[in-house]
């Protein structure tokens, strides 16, 4: 098995002794006085070996050595997992002597491992269980940090360089999206904080216009038009108002309506958006309310001004409602 991410430390000279089957027992007993309280026994048996800590030694190369302490079984199988190596090899039957043996120690405290055996003469595995979803999540997740868009080639590739271990396309899927989720959080959780993100906009961006609107305490439509974006598009750009929608990526399933102008480059101008439960006629009407009470477009009836949409999803009948003089 080669690849291993961290390394092990070779044998020190303690004492041992021998087992039935002929395996290395590590006895990590010690002499004990009987003047000593056991909270000073205590303090001078974990002097004298060291310590596993799950929360700084889990982000290093991990060093697995004969007296390792442990404070639980878990801890030490996340251990093994993350130097990507088994407790006993699958091809022991065929002569491989892999084998690292961990139990309670002397006073019950702490798991230690006691037997530390890595002669192993087999090949390379190239499918390993034990990469799960939730180890590769946690062991790239800095990368994902650096960059969310990551793909999953790149992930599979990166994958089998550090462990020589193929990954299915589904588990870096699936990796990428517990990882993601855990730096962002959940999208569906996001729309909790729709109310504060409107405050902050109205904090940052005074006499903007955000309105949010909640049915039976689920969120249902987000709009949003910016000062900047309001005030560019009356005093810059030519009165044309071309109206369209798309799909938002993501667990809730939400549709994106926009209204973008024309500048005096023929550049596209953002005006307005409203996230909204879908492409609708009722959100189109929501929608464009708002929008004609900010811009006043043709004096709310769309004198001299023309509309450009698809005529998609109720889009025609709303304009020719809402702006029955516009050119549409």
């Amino acid at each position: 098995m080669e690849n291993w991410w961290g390394k092990f430390v070779g044998e020190e000279p303690h004492a041992s002794t021998g087992h039935e089957d002929g395996e290395e027992y590590y006895d990590s007993e010690e002499l004990m006085s009987l003047d000593g309280s056991d909270d000073e026994l205590t303090e001078r048996r974990r002097r004298r070996y060291r310590e596993f800590n799950e929360n700084h030694d889990m982000r290093v190369p991990i060093v697995l050595e004969k007296g390792l302490l442990f404070a639980d079984t878990c801890v030490f199988k996340k251990a093994l997992k993350w130097v990507r190596v088994s407790a006993v090899c699958k091809e022991q039957g065929e002569g491989c002597e892999l084998r690292i043996h961990a139990s309670l120690d002397a006073k019950k405290e702490s798991i230690q491992i006691k037997t530390f055996r890595l002669d192993h003469q087999c090949g390379n595995q190239y499918e390993n269980t034990m990469v799960d979803v939730q180890f590769l999540a946690t062991k790239y997740m800095p990368d994902f940090k650096d960059d969310p868009t990551w793909t999953l080639y790149a992930l599979q590739q990166r994958v089998k360089r550090d462990h020589n271990i193929d990954v299915p396309v589904g588990r870096c899927w699936r990796e990428k999206k517990v990882a993601l989720k855990a730096i962002y959080g959940s999208h569906s959780e996001q729309y909790r904080h729709a109310r504060k993100y409107c405050e902050a906009i109205l904090r940052s961006n005074p006499n903007s216009s955000a309105y949010v609107k909640i049915e039976r305490s689920c969120f249902q439509r987000l709009y949003i038009c910016l000062d900047a974006c309001n005030k560019g598009f009356k005093y810059g750009c030519r009165p044309i108002v071309c109206l369209d929608a798309c799909h938002l990526k993501g667990e809730v399933g939400d549709q994106l309506l926009c209204t973008i102008g024309k500048d005096g480059n023929d550049d596209m101008f953002p005006i307005a958006y409203v996230v909204a439960e879908g492409e609708t006629r009722a959100s189109w009407e929501w929608f464009l309310g708002l929008l004609i009470d900010d811009v006043y477009v043709g004096s709310g009836e769309g004198r001299g001004w023309t509309v450009m949409s698809d005529r998609q999803k109720g889009l025609g009948p709303t304009v020719d409602h809402l702006l029955p003089h516009a050119e549409h």
